[in-house]
C-alpha cells in the first residue's frame, strides 16, 4: 500500500510540470479565417472600435481587423486586389507624410508610420493578407518607433500567421 501511494504522489507533480512548460509559450488562436500565435507576454485586450480582435504586452499593442470584401466594396475596394495593392490603397488613404514605402516580408506587404497626439507618439506597422471572403489588416503598434528589435519581432509573428485551410 505504501508503495502504491509512493507512486501516485511522485507522479502527481508531472503532469503539474508538463502542462506549466507548455503553458508559457505561444498561444495558437483563430479568428474568422486565420490563424496566428500570440508571443508570451501578450494578453488580449478590448479595443472594440478600434480593431476586432487586440492583444497587448503593456508597451506593444497586436490589433486585428477583417474586412469582409461585401463591407469594403462602399469604400471604393475591390475583392480583386491582392495584399500589396490593398496595403497601397490603405498607405494613401492614411495621408501621413511620415509613412514609408510599401515592403514585404515573404509575400507580407507592410508600412511604418507614426503618429502624435501632441503629448505621446505612437508608430504603426500593418501588415495585409487577403483570404476567400476578406482580408485582413495585421497592425503593430508601440510608442515611440519600431526599431529594427521591434520590426524583427513583429515580423516574425507575421511569420505564424496563416490562412486556415478551407478558406485559402
Amino acid at each position: 500500500m505504501k508503495s502504491n501511494l509512493k507512486r501516485i504522489l511522485c507522479a502527481l507533480p508531472t503532469p503539474l510540470l508538463l502542462l506549466s512548460l507548455f503553458s508559457c509559450g505561444d498561444r495558437d488562436y483563430t479568428y474568422c479565417e486565420i490563424g496566428f500565435e500570440i508571443p508570451r507576454g501578450y494578453r488580449e485586450i478590448d479595443a472594440s472600435g478600434d480593431f476586432d480582435l487586440a492583444f497587448e504586452d503593456g508597451g506593444r499593442v497586436i490589433g486585428i481587423r477583417r474586412m469582409s470584401f461585401d463591407a469594403v466594396e462602399g469604400e471604393g475596394l475591390l475583392a480583386t486586389h491582392s495584399p500589396y495593392e490593398l496595403a497601397e490603397i490603405y498607405r494613401e488613404r492614411l495621408a501621413v507624410s511620415n509613412s514609408s514605402t510599401v515592403f514585404t516580408h515573404g509575400d507580407i506587404p507592410y508600412f511604418v508610420y507614426t503618429l502624435s497626439d501632441g503629448y505621446s507618439s505612437y508608430a504603426y506597422m500593418p501588415t495585409f493578407y487577403k483570404t476567400r471572403y476578406a482580408y485582413f489588416i495585421i497592425t503593430f503598434i508601440c510608442k515611440n518607433k519600431i526599431d529594427e528589435g521591434g520590426r524583427v519581432e513583429f515580423l516574425d509573428f507575421c511569420d505564424t500567421v496563416y490562412i486556415l485551410p478551407k478558406y485559402a
